[in-house]
């Protein structure tokens, strides 16, 4: 399976799509049958009594996405609370007005009513309720299994890519044996692990092997970044791993953010950092560490 981790809904649509381009890939995601799930912000202090956020949704808490739909231009959601309760309660719920209005709607769809925790909402009310959102792209049994390469690393004191970009960065190279759909994660540490120190502010480049053509881009807080559905030629390509910036405390939005190098004293606290750059594709494809000659971009002396 190839884990799609796309943990904040709000900077990920800022920063790299449109409601509607995030719509098209839950179809695409949902019509390939890979597992997804999503959740709300805040601490779950509400199961007792259903959720503060209201519309029977529950503050800090993990549901199951069960299927998206769209007909005549209406896009719905069906959500599961895991628990099988605390249902969504506004537009498109179980028995809702919604549903006597659009009776084709409801003849396309068939939905099931009952006190199960499965409920449908409107795909606008699910962007306003929920914070983030995890695919796993699962291959069933039937289906061809996913190629993987895994290479364990770190980001590392005085690895740094060159004078103009101030940041850790490591150079890694990606070899595929035949054109493919490929997907590029690079993976930290979880930081609610303990011990574990807040997550790092990470990107993650795809170049032409001369560095002058960027084929993919992606950068955030979460415990991972990921370029996805990325379709190749035959050949291979460089990766530019960097670590932008760390955060003082966990408790990332009252806390600051530092860009490296930061101040002296901090770096030992902040570095080394592990990480896992992970690859998977439907045919052959190879991770490995870039040499400097491959690099165009000189490390910092």
């Amino acid at each position: 399976m190839a884990p799609l981790c796309f943990d904040s809904l709000e900077r990920w649509l800022s920063g790299y799509l449109t409601s509607q381009g995030l719509w098209d890939k839950l179809l695409m995601w949902d019509e390939r049958e890979y597992v997804m799930t999503c959740c709300t912000s805040g601490h779950d202090k509400w199961s007792d009594k259903g959720g503060k956020k209201g519309g029977g949704i529950v503050d800090g808490h993990a549901y199951t996405m069960i299927g998206v739909r769209e007909v005549k231009s209406i896009k719905l959601v069906n959500v599961r609370n895991p628990w099988g309760s605390f249902e969504w309660t506004g537009a498109w719920s179980d028995n809702a007005s919604e549903w006597k209005k659009n009776p084709d709607v409801k003849k396309a769809i068939n939905p099931k009513f009952g006190n199960d925790g499965s409920f449908w909402m409107a795909y606008a009310d699910w962007l306003k309720a929920f914070s983030g959102v995890e695919v796993c792209a699962v291959r069933r049994q039937t289906e061809k299994k996913w190629f993987e390469s895994r290479l364990p690393s770190e980001f590392e004191d005085g690895n740094w890519a060159s004078l103009s970009q101030p940041y850790p960065s490591r150079m890694f190279v990606v070899t595929l044996t035949k054109p493919d759909e490929i997907f590029i994660g690079l993976h930290q540490e979880d930081e609610r692990m303990e011990g574990a120190p807040p997550h790092l502010h990470i990107g993650l480049n795809i170049y032409t092997m001369d560095g002058r053509k960027v084929l993919a881009k992606k950068q955030g807080i979460g415990r991972c970044v990921q370029v996805d559905h990325l379709k190749l030629d035959k050949g291979s390509f460089l990766l530019r791993l960097t670590a932008y910036g760390y955060y003082t405390s966990k408790a990332q939005k009252g806390s600051e953010r530092v860009l490296f190098p930061g101040p002296p004293e901090d770096l030992p606290k902040q570095l080394p950092r592990h990480f896992v750059l992970v690859g998977h594709a439907d045919s052959k494809i190879i991770l490995r560490d870039a040499t400097v000659a491959e690099s165009p971009w000189k490390p910092r002396k």
